[in-house]
């Protein structure tokens, strides 16, 4: 596990990027629960830090590929290939993914 961010650095409904052996992970927070999912769009290879997020939903600001952050799998067209997910865990106000 590494640290990729303190809870107080990721509000409820807010992205951040983060860059962890050369791989751009995306960390989500939604009502309090955190992902981590690769930041780039299966669809166009295309960077979903400059998307938003809609529930547990990141959507890509190319095309409008939806992708569902606890599984990775596509919601919404364009997308069709699932982005790749990370497992998280919080301990003493820190988020750690699995890499």
């Amino acid at each position: 596990m590494i640290k990729a961010a303190e809870i107080d650095e990721l509000k409820p409904g807010t992205m951040k990027r983060i860059t962890t052996d050369g791989e751009a992970v995306l960390l989500c927070n939604v009502n309090g629960e955190y992902f981590a999912v690769a930041d780039l769009c299966t669809h166009e290879d295309f960077s979903l830090s400059y998307g938003c997020l809609k529930g547990f939903n990141v959507e890509c600001s190319l095309h409008g590929a939806r992708f569902d952050v606890r599984t990775g799998e596509p919601t919404e067209e364009p997308g069709e290939v699932p982005i790749k997910t990370f497992p998280v865990v919080i301990h003493d106000k820190s988020i750690l993914i699995d890499r």
